[in-house]
């Protein structure tokens, strides 16, 4: 239910929000059929610093895509573009994405509440993910 285009738009943002390096998106991809699952990437990236995003179809939730997706670009964002910090925010209302957020050692930082989608205002969680240094 998105107006006409606006797929179109959001697709072709990812090659420039890498290009300039401000973000990074990739597909998950159920790996038997190749079907379009759901996306992750990071929303916001500085040199330092990751905002982690996803999403997964209903119809698939629950299966772990998620968390194994997320593994393998926190690992990626630490070892080969050397971020400092991840941190990511989920509504109250669903659970399941804190869940993958604990799953990954991230840590509940604060809660807040902001409106959302013009609506009332929500229950926000924030997490993060420090790095150690190697010093």
């Amino acid at each position: 239910p998105y107006p006409d285009g606006l797929a179109e738009e959001w697709i072709a943002s990812h090659s420039r929000n890498w290009k300039e390096r401000t973000g990074l998106t990739y597909a998950i991809v159920e790996k038997t059929s190749g079907e379009l699952i759901g996306a992750i990437g990071f929303v916001e990236l500085t040199d330092s610093t990751g905002e982690l995003g996803y999403w997964i179809g209903e119809p698939y939730w629950g299966n772990g895509y998620c968390t194994e997706a997320a593994r393998k670009l926190v690992e990626f964002g630490i070892q080969e573009l050397t971020l400092k910090k991840i941190y990511a925010t989920y509504l109250s209302s669903n659970p399941a994405s804190g869940k993958v957020m604990e799953k990954l050692g991230m840590k509940l930082v604060k809660s807040f509440y902001r409106p959302f989608r013009g609506k009332k205002r929500v229950k926000i969680k924030y997490y993060e993910l420090t790095v150690p240094s190697s010093s």
